[in-house]
């Protein structure tokens, strides 16, 4: 039996709407697709740039952290090497031809603040200046002993009866001048760094 003109108007009109739909789907899924690209895209970048960034932050970092170690090794350095110049330099003094006359200078010069019995204290190293220190202070009493905490030399003086101590250790004077000797020979060693530097350059 032969399909009426409008079961075949229906039947074209089904098609056609099923051809549309058809095509409005396959257009909604390019279009999905290129949306979901185009997302995946930009979190990719926004990834990366977060990444690159992280990146550049720890090496910035790493660096700063690289430097501030370097800083600190340098200044331990040149700390270590003025603490060992310092120890030698002070060390030798007790060799200096004007020690021995220093050393009893300053227990006079201490003696003479000291009414009563005074003990004085020298480095093991510095004991044979005893008689020459008793032979300053003919009236004084006088009490020399060994005192090993005296390790660069010069010497404790002690008032027996007042209890108080005079300081003339090299260690006192050295703690006393230490900022400027230190300052001193820093300066010193960055002008030779300097000069070296300048002498390197063609």
């Amino acid at each position: 039996m032969d399909k009426t003109s409008l079961e075949k108007s229906i039947e074209r009109d089904v098609q056609e709407a099923l051809a549309s739909i058809a095509e409005n789907e396959a257009e909604t899924i390019r279009r999905l697709d290129i949306e979901r690209q185009a997302a995946i895209d930009h979190f990719r970048r926004l990834a990366e740039d977060e990444t690159n960034a992280h990146i550049r932050q720890e090496i910035t970092r790493l660096k700063n952290k690289a430097a501030l170690e370097r800083q600190k090794i340098r200044l331990q350095c040149l700390e270590d090497f003025i603490t060992d110049r310092v120890k030698e330099v002070m060390t030798g003094l007790n060799q200096h031809r004007r020690y021995p006359s220093f050393m009893i200078n300053t227990v006079v010069q201490a003696a003479g603040e000291i009414m009563g019995p005074i003990e004085v204290r020298l480095a093991k190293a510095d004991l044979a200046l005893a008689d020459s220190i008793r032979s300053a202070l003919p009236s004084a009493r006088v009490v020399i002993k060994e005192d090993p905490s005296i390790q660069w030399g010069g010497c404790l003086v002690i008032d027996q009866a007042g209890g108080r101590v005079f300081n003339g250790t090299m260690e006192r004077m050295y703690f006393r001048h230490s900022a400027v000797i230190r300052r001193k020979i820093a300066k010193m060693l960055e002008e030779q760094n300097v000069e070296t530097n300048a002498q390197r350059m063609p």
